[in-house]
């Protein structure tokens, strides 16, 4: 028990210390995680697995949409929220169909954006 609460709070610091481009590459990634374990379930006969999956996707992203600011960046943040957008449409779709093929397209959108991410990360690391 106490490992765990260890872990949990060097977990919690580690994030809280954390600079906003690795949150951003870590929700992404908890995103697609959450997505590929969806896709994985028959949404027909695991019902509750595949809508806690693809809703937990689903809270990441309007996150993610949330968390923009048009103000520092207008024309990406637009292109941001529209693909943003599209991820939750297609999510909301897949849960009220009962149907994993939306999936698809929100795995891709999201991995490219994850891609890059992560290359504006190492840019910025780099300095």
């Amino acid at each position: 028990m106490a490992h765990q609460s260890v872990a949990q709070t060097y977990k919690e610091t580690s994030l809280e210390n954390a600079p906003p481009i690795k949150i951003i590459r870590l929700l992404y990634e908890a995103a697609i995680r959450e997505v590929e374990r969806a896709r994985r379930l028959d949404p027909k006969q695991d019902a509750r697995d595949f809508n806690a999956a693809v809703h937990k996707a689903d809270c990441i992203v309007t996150e993610l949409r949330y968390s923009l600011n048009h103000d520092v960046a207008p024309a990406l943040c637009g292109d941001l929220q529209a693909l943003y957008l599209f991820a939750e449409s297609e999510l909301g779709r897949a849960m009220g169909d009962r149907d994993s093929d939306p999936l698809v397209g929100v795995s891709k959108v999201l991995s490219t954006l994850l891609s890059a991410w992560r290359e504006v990360e190492v840019q910025t690391t780099r300095g």
